[in-house]
Formats: C-alpha cells, structure tokens, sequence
C-alpha cells in the first residue's frame, strides 16, 4: 500500500517537474476568445490558431534547446516569448495612445518595434540563462495555474454547449404534418439595418420612392408599414426564424445567449428540412453556429472572420498584414484593408444571390447581409468609400470611435442607395433563372442614429427609428395572401408564410415590442404601447 502511495506521489512529481505551461499560455489567447464569444463563432475557427500557436511554441522550444538545456529555464523564456507575442498588439496600442494617437506609425517606427522586441526576447534569454536561481518553483506553480485558466475557458464553453442543447422548451412547437402538392423555393433576404421609407424620408431625407417602385414592378408587394419586434440582430432574427416572441423574462434569464441557441435550433429551418427542403445558410457572426447543421452553408471566399481579425491584432502578425496594404493605408488610413474585405463580403453575398439556380428539390435559402448596416463603406454609386473614424469589426458588439450624427445620416444614405442597386441586380438575376420562387426582402431593424446624437431622443423617437423595417414579399403566383398586410410585425413572417402556403394554421401573434440600449448593458424598454401608436392601433 506505502509502496503504490510512494509510486503515486514520484508520477505526480514528475508530472508536476514537466514544463508544460508555456504551452498552454500560448494557447489560452485563443480558448479564452472563443470561449468568451461561446455561441457566436463555430468551434471550427479555432483549430488553426490552436495549432499554430501550438506548432511555433514547440519549434521555438527545440531551438532554445542547445542554449538552454535545462527544461525548467527554457520553459521562463518560452513563456516570456509567449507574453510578448500575445500582448504586442495593445502595447503598440498603448504607445500609439500616448505618443501619436491618431496617426499611423510609419514603416521605420514599425521595424523599431520589431527590433526591440527582437533584442528584449535576447536580453530575456541571456539573463535567464546566467541566473544562478532555480527555476523549478516558476514550474510548479505556473503549471497547474495555465490548466486552471485552460479548465476555466474550456469548461465555459462546455457549459454553453449543454446549455444550448437543452434548448428554450418554451419556444417548442407541435409538428406540422407535410404539405402536399408544390412547395416554391423560398429566399429570405435580410438586409441588416434597413429601415423603412417614411423614415428614410423624415430622418435621413432620402426619398426610397424609386427603389420601392422597383421592387412592385418586379412583383413584390410592399409592407409599408412594418416593424420588427426587436432592435437587435440576434433577436430580431431568433424571434422571426421561431415564429414566436421571446418575452422579458426569457431575455433577461437567458442573456446574449439564448437568441444564439435558437438560431441554431431555428423552428423555421427544422421545419422546411421535414418539408423537404434543402436549407441553404450564407454564412455571417450570427449564423456561425448553423455550420454543419444545414445542407450548405455559403462562405464568401474574400472574407476574413472577426474571429481571425482579433488575434491577428494582438499579435506582431498585424505589421505583416498591415504592410500588404501600406501603399493603400497611406491613402485611406490604417483600417482601409479591414474595410475592403468587409466591402468584398457585401459585394460576394450578392453576386452569389444573383447567381443560384436551383434544381427540383425545394430549397430554402437565408442571407444575412451586414448592410446599409455601419461601417460605410459604399457611396452612392457602390464605389469605395473608407471612413475617418475608427471602426473594428468585433465578434462581440463593435467597438468604434462613432461618428457625428450628421456623418452617420449622411454615410448611411449613400450606402443604402448601393444597396438598393446591388440588390435589384441580384433579384434580376435570381428570378430570371428561378421565376417560382419566392422571396423576402426584409430589414432586421432600423437604425440607432440617437447613438450619436448630442441630445438624447425621446424613447418614442428611438423606438419608431429603431424599430421600423423595410418588408416585401413576392410571390410567384402575383398577389400576395390576404393575411399578409400593410402593416406586419417580423415574427409574423413565417406564420403568415406557413399558413398560407401549407395550412399550418398558426395564426397571427398580437404586436409586442422590445428595445435594447447597448449602454445600459442591453437592458430591455417594453415599447409596445409606444409602437402602437405608432402603427395607429
């Protein structure tokens, strides 16, 4: 027994003598962001950088070898050379801050930065191989502190996962049976942030007159008065693609998370999939977690993921991508490639939709599409445009240096004027080799100019700008169904579509609205009564 104890005590010595921290240092940058991001990026994303930063971590270890052959001091050294690469990005940032806060360094400033990190790692080294002090202890203590925090960010995601497949039971709905006889192919399109045409007139000045015409001569029919249940995304989408509302409560208990789940675990796309239908998924922040759940999921080749981005700039890899485009950034500034890869994205989502044709399986296809949404980065025409301020396209909500009230009312007209001809194209397209299908053309939400205003809005205000959306429905057939009105709330969207087509018998759901402020940590406005009047209920 003394003797098993004895072996069990030597195993865990020497487990806890092996240098393994560095390691899972240089991993946890990476776990600590997906975790912190669980639900909103796929799991996927992760596996190249996790093994990147595995893969040089052991390079760089073999060759300290012949300089350091004692573990214990090759592991500090490797673990300073983790740090430093981890943190270049807000060191940079730091000193930007206070020496040239608006201005980019230039490519001799940038080579300094490299050199002295280069020289800082050497001095590292040289002093911790001349220490006379053992470095051991450094090993017992950081190893099981780098598995805690590893253990930390793993068990949050695993929590998210069997959170998230638990699913809201309150959003469950009995089965539909199959519909027979034809079943049209269905596009839903939405345009992130596209509000409606009378605000568009009295806020932005903008007559949509011509655009609106464009869509009925196609044979859309304009909901020209309707408004989306929510001013966010996420819920915004959770509640149209489950065809129910999410009330207080379910917000509140269930946090960012909940609206993410039920995308994944959407009703409308489970139901389709019964129907026969093949689920066709473009691919955007918000429907990350849909990868490997639909047929296809369609993923712009020019797009570079958020996901990507953030780690790209917390590390020295972000002067090696911001040297690709010096000659540009000198002329639009330091963000000008992020903005022509988001432009790219815009630009791919839509050439995509104009070019599908689909065979004799039904299909369904869902394209979130990130404008007029900010950034702006359309003129009028579609021609490139970089914005002056500082914008990052973050996993989580973005992080920006906002513009005036008049910058944003002027650079989201222009943009949503792109948006309009790109979107006609597409339609043209799309129709002419698919006449059967039908299509919505849909906003998720309006617009949040009192974000930029000196003098707040009165909550009537935000809520009608915020909430009021574009909508149109066209169906094959002409006419749309006599359910679907002037007058329409988002969730009722596949409701309508569900009864009228396959006689689901769902019904309508009475309006209920709810508004969201980003800097009141998403605290919820019940502003039904004050949309109501609104729609003059």
């Amino acid at each position: 027994m003394e003797d098993k104890a004895r072996k069990r005590g030597v195993a865990a010595e020497a487990l806890a003598s092996r240098v393994f921290y560095p390691y899972l240092f240089a991993l946890f940058p990476v776990v600590s962001l997906l975790s912190s991001n669980a639900g909103k990026v796929s799991l996927h994303l992760a596996a190249i950088p996790l093994l990147l930063s595995l893969s040089v971590t052991a390079i760089l270890a073999l060759s300290l070898r012949p300089i350091l052959p004692e573990a214990n001091r090759r592991g500090a050294v490797l673990l300073f050379a983790v740090v430093l690469f981890w943190t270049f990005g807000s060191i940079v940032g730091l000193v930007r801050r206070f020496i040239e806060p608006a201005a980019e360094f230039s490519v001799a400033q940038k080579a300094i930065f490299v050199v002295a990190t280069a020289l800082l790692t050497l001095y590292a080294v040289a002093r911790i191989r001349k220490s006379k002090r053992s470095f051991a202890p450094l090993t017992r203590f950081l190893n099981p502190v780098s598995t805690a925090a590893i253990a930390v960010a793993v068990a949050s995601l695993a929590l998210h996962s069997l959170r998230a497949s638990a699913g809201p039971g309150a959003l469950e709905m009995g089965s539909l049976s199959t519909p027979g006889g034809n079943r049209p192919n269905i596009v839903y399109i939405i345009l992130d942030a596209y509000t409606r045409g009378d605000v568009l007139k009295e806020a932005f000045n903008l007559d949509n007159g011509p655009f609106e015409d464009a869509l009925e001569e196609r044979g859309f029919f304009m909901a020209d008065n309707s408004y989306a249940n929510y001013n966010l995304t996420s819920y915004s989408l959770a509640s149209t693609l489950n065809m129910q509302l999410l009330d207080g409560v379910a917000l509140r208990l269930g946090g960012d998370a909940l609206p993410e789940s039920l995308l994944r675990d959407s009703l409308v796309i489970k139901q389709l999939g019964e129907w026969g239908y093949r689920t066709v998924i473009f691919r955007s922040d918000l429907t990350e977690m849909l990868r490997g759940k639909v047929d296809s999921f369609v993923e712009p080749n020019r797009v570079i993921h958020a996901f990507h981005e953030r780690l790209i700039n917390a590390t020295p890899l972000r002067l090696l991508v911001n040297r690709l485009n010096t000659r540009k950034q000198e002329e639009h500034g330091r963000r000008a490639l992020i903005y022509d890869i988001h432009r790219d994205g815009v630009r791919e989502k839509f050439e995509i939709l104009e070019a599908l044709e689909f065979g004799e399986t039904p299909h369904f296809v869902f394209a979130h599409i990130l404008s007029p949404h900010w950034p702006f980065v359309f003129d009028a025409k579609g021609e490139a445009v970089y914005p002056t301020v500082r914008y990052r396209l973050e996993v989580n909500f973005p992080s920006w240096e906002g513009p005036t009230l008049e910058e944003f009312t002027e650079g989201y007209a222009e943009q949503l004027q792109a948006v309009n001809a790109m979107t006609l194209r597409a339609l043209d397209g799309l129709l002419e080799k698919n006449p059967n299908t039908i299509v919505i053309l849909q906003g998720d939400h309006g617009t949040r100019r009192s974000m930029h205003a000196e003098t707040p809005f009165s909550l009537e205000k935000r809520a009608r700008e915020e909430h009021a959306i574009l909508n149109a429905f066209r169906f094959p057939e002409g006419d749309p169904p006599a359910t679907i009105k002037r007058t329409i709330t988002s969730v009722n969207t596949f409701r309508v579509l569900f009864d009228e087509l396959f006689g689901a018998n769902l019904g309508l759901l009475d309006p209920k609205f709810f508004m969201f402020d980003p800097t009141e940590d998403e605290v919820d406005h019940d502003v039904t009564e004050v949309i109501k009047r609104a729609m003059g209920r």
